[in-house]
């Protein structure tokens, strides 16, 4: 454990572990307030084990694995807000072990959950966010108040990118994607643009090809810029009724075939799919028809 904890708090330091050594007891004092033990204070020895901006990516990961992985829900169990840290859960295959290990910017935690004796599972099915993450939560909000509130800064070797979900490419204004809207059932789009986190250097990605129109250009040159991607100037009219005959461009129809649970994909997609018209809905104008005349043959 204590290993574990040192190797974890390096993503946090930007690379650099806690001491080789713990003191866990500094001094013990008799009931009379009499010192009658005090440990050595020596200079902390750290290991330097990666560079910062590895530390920091692998930081941001795990950071990931709280906000939709398997330590979703950490946040909302913890006290300091906003939580600045990270953690990562574990479970061993045949569920005998949990392990929680994480950190915020001044404490790295532990905690193992199991059975001294070998080879006996908790149960059937029990994983780490059930059990030692709500238990790593509790003490990390205890510590919270003394130990609490400093913020892992972003270091000058790392860079923040805009990256297309749908291709992993750099997004462009276009980046859309179009899931099930849960509480309706029925498709909608959203924005597919997340940050990424890139060693500085490495950022230079090309524009996604899937939603920018850069089909007839090299894709894979990170030279296309922005002014060679398809621009438009109009948005699509969303239908609310099954309308279109034929081919239907726009994705206002969805495909539904017996016994199927989710729609197909389509294989192209079209650079106006990119656009969320939202829930708003702006009346068009238009002008009053003039008065019919029937001229006499």
């Amino acid at each position: 454990m204590k290993d574990a904890v040192r190797a974890i708090s390096a993503f946090a330091r930007g690379g650099t572990t806690a001491p080789r050594t713990f003191t866990l007891v500094t001094k013990i004092e008799n009931a009379e307030g009499q010192n009658i033990y005090s440990s050595k204070i020596e200079v902390p020895v750290r290991l330097e084990a990666i560079d910062d901006a590895t530390a920091f990516i692998v930081h941001d990961m795990m950071r990931g694995s709280m906000e939709r992985g398997s330590a979703a829900g950490l946040t909302d169990m913890l006290v300091e807000k906003p939580f600045s840290g990270a953690g990562k859960t574990g479970t061993t295959h045949d569920f005998s072990d949990n392990w929680f290990l994480g950190y915020n910017g001044r404490v790295a935690c532990g905690v193992w959950v199991g059975f001294l004796q070998p080879n006996k599972t908790i149960y059937e099915g029990a994983f780490s966010k059930d059990l030692a993450m709500p238990v790593w939560a509790d003490a990390m909000n205890a510590a919270a108040k003394q130990f609490g509130g400093k913020v892992i800064p972003q270091p000058e070797s790392v860079v923040e990118v805009k990256i297309c979900g749908v291709s992993g490419q750099r997004a462009t204004p276009y980046c859309y994607e179009t899931v099930i809207d849960p509480a309706t059932g029925r498709p909608r789009t959203r924005s597919a643009e997340f940050a990424e986190f890139f060693r500085k250097g490495s950022e230079n990605l090309p524009f996604c090809p899937l939603h920018s129109g850069t089909s007839n250009v090299d894709s894979h040159s990170a030279a296309v810029g922005l002014a060679q991607l398809a621009v438009i100037d109009s948005t699509p009219v969303r239908s609310k009724e099954p309308v279109l005959l034929g081919e239907d461009p726009y994705f206002t129809e969805q495909v539904m075939l017996e016994g199927m649970e989710r729609q197909p994909t389509r294989s192209s997609t079209n650079v106006l799919d990119s656009f969320d018209l939202g829930d708003g809905e702006k009346p068009l104008q238009f002008a009053w028809p003039k008065r019919l005349e029937i001229l006499p043959e």
